[in-house]
């Protein structure tokens, strides 16, 4: 059984709407840099047809990202996921209000809860992904 293990975030660089290269602070001078998928949700691929989607989807992520307080965003790991890789989510914080990002990307249309099978998009999901300007404020 993993244990939800919470790090702050030193620097991260967004891949794609539901995937981040974050580098973690483990504590005495430590640092160590995984891959975090972000948990329960699934965002348009950056090839083939969900490209064009699959941009806007990274660059809502990224935005949401920088404007969180600088040094307070916090990577919340999971675990592993069946191939491997780092699960969690992000917390951001503004003014004292804390945010995850994969609750963000999913109630601004970025993403779609994740399923037991991949995510066939349509092209009506995929125009709707395309037409955002990015995430607006709450």
């Amino acid at each position: 059984m993993f244990r939800t293990v919470t790090s702050p975030i030193h620097s991260y660089r967004v891949i794609n709407g539901n995937t981040v290269r974050v580098e973690l602070d483990l504590g005495y001078h430590i640092r160590i840099t995984v891959m975090l998928r972000l948990t329960e949700i699934v965002a348009p691929g950056m090839t083939g047809r969900e490209r064009n989607a699959g941009e806007v989807a990274a660059r809502a992520l990224e935005r949401w990202l920088n404007q969180q307080e600088a040094d307070n965003l916090e990577a919340i790991s999971r675990g592993l996921d069946e191939h491997g890789r780092s699960v969690g989510d992000i917390r951001g914080f503004v003014h004292c209000f804390s945010a995850m990002a994969s609750v963000r990307m999913r109630n601004q249309g970025y993403a779609v809860p994740r399923g037991d099978e991949p995510h066939d998009w349509t092209r009506e999901e995929l125009a709707a992904i395309e037409s955002k300007e990015g995430p607006t404020d709450d």
